[in-house]
Order: structure tokens, then C-alpha cells, then sequence
């Protein structure tokens, strides 16, 4: 879609009807008065397009062009668009965007389109437009891996920082979402410190010769990922609507989600679409007596289907390994499961084999999980206690173990429990 066709959509007209007074400063009407959630916003657009060897990506140059002026019109100060870095000017160009020096109260958001790279241990790469074909000699020399931008990210002084990348790779470094719907927006929350992840595609997909991506995002944060209608767009509900409306298109499965640390976790890059008028003040605090349940239901999004509302508030975390392949990944994503995913730190010989819980972690919900694993084929042995629940509140873990002694539910020598086990637990197993 060319800039022409959108403004017939409507969506670039709704960026240029207004832009803030004061350019970098995003300020939100709360219930305790105008509160300026950025004094500061700046973006680093990067588009890869004149590759060689590999294919060209003949409508980067359009749509990042597009994109520059569609976060002019949001109202950041600074948005600096650079194209076609080769060699060691890519990372280079990457790291300084990030470790510059900026005030707190910042927003940096970095988008690069480009070709992308997954190794065996599901780390994702953006590659440089000289990069030598896999196989050839410095393939891996100037390739930048997410794992080294999300280090460059939380060095940074900015309380808020969106990567985006146009891209189809493995984004498992991060802690990734799915089968969870973005809630109401509580500004307290919000405000804490974040690192956001969204890219185009998986390891699994094919770049496409014309990528809707960046025209989904402009649009996104003109309006139209407001899932939850307060005149505000999340980091979650804009990863929550690209991976619907790029899912429905039938060629990319986008992924989006946070740092694995839980101190750049708790916040939520915002966006006030131009000309949008907000229903009612958004609350600055969560209303209390919701409990720790409630709490966490906030940070993490509400189940997808209602039948899966045993989960609310349940954070599962699938600890993906590469002997694994899709199997588990299907097996959650089929069922409706919500759940987070990232790479976890062990050998590939080993299989994910079993479930980890706590006494506070509803028993339907260890039993909804371990019966969907099964049913799709997993080898599930056992389902154990966590050491020190206390570390893991309303947690479920999916993960591997190779102690088949000790406390919890155990296969008793079968290569897989059973149903008849997994159905008449009815809380998380001790003995």
C-alpha cells in the first residue's frame, strides 16, 4: 500500500489532523489531572533494502519513509532515518541509538526492516546489506543478534523502549505473549520501566516481496490497535493487534512481548493517536482489593477465550527448546492456552517433559495444561512442586527435568503420565 492509498484509508489523515504543542511530550488526561507520560520521544527508523547477495527489499525505502512521518505527526521530537548500512555501521549505528544519553522520563523507539537470521539456538539476527550468504566465509562477522540489542536496550536511562523490527526470526531471546488480550490501562502501571519487542514475522516465515508490516503499524498506532477504546495505543495491545490482523493475511505470524527481566517488564509503551478524543479520563492507580490474582491479571493481559478463564492472572511460561521443534508451541497456541514463551539455557538433546507449580496455582488450570500436552503428543512425565513457590507466585512452568525421583505427580516408569492421573489431580502435587 502506497502513501496515496492510505490517506484514502483514512489513517494518515488521522496522523496529520493534529500534532502535540509541545513536540516529544506525550501528555494523557488521568482521573487525578493531565499527567505528561514523555517529555522526550525519539525513534532510529533503519530501512535494509539494497542487499546483495541477497534478494532486494524493493519497498523498504517507501515504508519507512512512511513511517518516519507518521511518528513526526505522534508528535517525537527526534526520528532519524538511515538506509542500507553495511558491515560493522549497522550494530554500530544500533548501539548508539540506545546508549545515548537521554532523561528518564524518554521514549526511544527503534525500527529496523531487514533481512533476518535464526541460528540453532533460536537467536535472531538483522543482517547488514553486504552480509555474506550462509555458508560463505564471514557470514556471522557483522550480523546483530536481538540478544545483543536487548543488552544495548538496558543500559539505556530511557524508562520506555519499543524494537521493532520488520523482520522473520526467532524472537526468543525476549519473553514472548500469546493467547493474551490486553487490559484496561492504569497509568501507575504504565509509567515503570519497560523493554517491548515486536517483529514481523517468525523463524518459521518467509519475507514477503511487499510486507504489510509497516503499514499495519502506522495504522496501529493511529487508532486502530486501541483494543481496549480509551484513546490510548499500548506496546501490548499494538503486538496484540499486528499479530492478529498479519496472522489473518496468511503470510507472517508477527511476535511481540517484553525483556526477560522482570525490572524492564512491568511498564507499557503508550501512543495517543492524533485526533482521537478519550471516553473518560484513564485511572492513574488499579482499584485495590483485586488481589494478587488481579494484579498480575493487569501486567499480563486476560485470556483470549473465555474458556480459558482458569487461567487469569496465571502466568505460564514455556521454556522453549530447540529437540522440542513446534510440538509444544502448537500444543499451547492450539489449545487457547495464554501463556509466555523465551529459549531456555539447556543442551538440545533434551526434551521439555514436565509442568512446575505452586500450591497457589489453581488445580484446573495444572490440569488444563497438562491434558493439552498430552493430547498433542508430549511425553509429559511429571508434574512437580516449585523448590521455593514463594519466587513463582501464580506460576506454571513448562520445562524439562531429568530427576524422575522425589515429590510431585511421576510417570512410575511409563513413558508419559497418564490421563487418569493428570484427572484426578486436583491441586498442585507435594508428595
Amino acid at each position: 500500500m502506497n502513501a496515496r492509498a492510505l490517506l484514502r484509508s483514512g489513517w494518515l489523515a488521522l496522523l496529520l489532523a493534529a500534532a502535540p504543542a509541545q513536540a516529544g511530550e506525550l501528555t494523557v488526561a488521568s482521573t487525578t489531572g493531565e499527567v505528561t507520560v514523555y517529555g522526550h520521544s525519539r525513534a532510529l527508523v533503519i530501512g535494509q533494502s539494497r542487499y546483495r547477495p541477497w534478494s532486494a527489499l524493493e519497498t523498504v525505502p517507501e515504508e519507512t519513509s512512511n513511517l518516519r512521518d507518521a511518528l513526526l505527526q505522534q508528535g517525537f521530537d527526534q526520528v532519524d532515518l538511515v538506509a542500507d548500512l553495511g558491515g560493522a555501521e549497522l550494530g554500530q549505528r544500533i548501539r548508539a541509538f540506545l546508549y545515548q544519553p537521554v532523561p528518564r522520563d524518554t521514549r526511544l523507539l527503534l525500527f529496523v526492516a531487514a533481512h533476518g537470521h535464526t541460528d540453532r539456538r533460536f537467536t535472531g539476527f538483522v543482517l547488514p546489506v553486504d552480509n555474506p550468504l550462509e555458508g560463505e566465509p564471514g557470514f556471522l562477522d557483522h550480523m546483530v543478534s536481538l540478544e545483543d540489542i536487548s543488552n544495548w536496550s538496558k543500559q539505556s536511562s530511557a524508562k520506555h523502549v519499543m524494537m521493532v523490527f520488520d523482520s522473520c526470526f526467532s524472537g526468543a531471546v525476549f519473553l514472548t505473549r500469546a493467547n493474551l488480550r490486553p487490559g484496561e490501562l492504569f497509568l501507575n502501571n504504565a509509567d515503570k520501566a519497560v523493554r517491548q519487542f515486536i517483529s514481523s514475522g517468525s523463524a518459521s516465515d518467509q519475507v514477503p516481496a511487499r510486507s504489510d508490516f509497516a503499514v499495519k503499524f502506522i495504522e496501529g498506532i493511529a487508532g486502530a490497535a486501541d483494543t481496549y477504546p480509551d484513546g490510548i495505543v499500548t506496546g501490548n495491545e499494538l503486538g496484540y493487534w499486528l499479530k492478529a490482523e498479519i496472522t489473518r493475511l496468511g503470510r507472517q505470524t508477527p511476535q511481540y512481548g517484553s525483556s526477560t527481566l522482570k525490572e524492564f517488564q512491568q511498564g507499557d509503551v503508550l501512543f495517543k493517536p492524533s485526533g482521537m478524543q478519550a471516553t473518560a479520563p484513564i485511572r492513574a492507580r488499579a482499584p485495590a482489593g483485586d488481589g494478587t490474582r488481579g494484579a498480575q491479571a493487569r501486567l499480563l493481559g486476560e485470556p483470549d477465550r473465555a474458556e480459558m478463564a482458569v487461567f487469569r492472572g496465571i502466568d505460564v511460561v514455556y521454556y522453549q527448546k530447540i529437540a522440542d521443534g513446534p510440538t509444544i508451541h502448537d500444543a499451547l497456541s492450539r489449545s487457547g492456552i495464554p501463556y509466555r514463551k523465551t529459549r531456555a539455557q539447556l543442551p538440545e538433546r533434551l526434551h521439555t517433559n514436565a509442568i512446575a507449580c505452586g500450591p497457589d496455582t489453581p488445580g484446573a488450570a495444572i490440569r488444563t495444561l497438562a491434558l493439552a500436552l498430552l493430547d498433542h503428543g508430549v511425553a509429559l512425565q511429571a508434574i512437580l512442586p516449585f523448590r521455593d513457590y514463594r519466587r513463582k507466585p501464580l506460576q506454571l512452568e513448562v520445562l524439562t527435568t531429568t530427576w524422575l525421583g522425589g515429590p510431585g505427580l511421576r510417570a512410575n516408569g511409563a513413558d508419559r503420565l497418564s490421563r487418569e492421573q493428570v484427572e484426578a489431580l486436583r491441586a498442585c502435587p507435594t508428595d
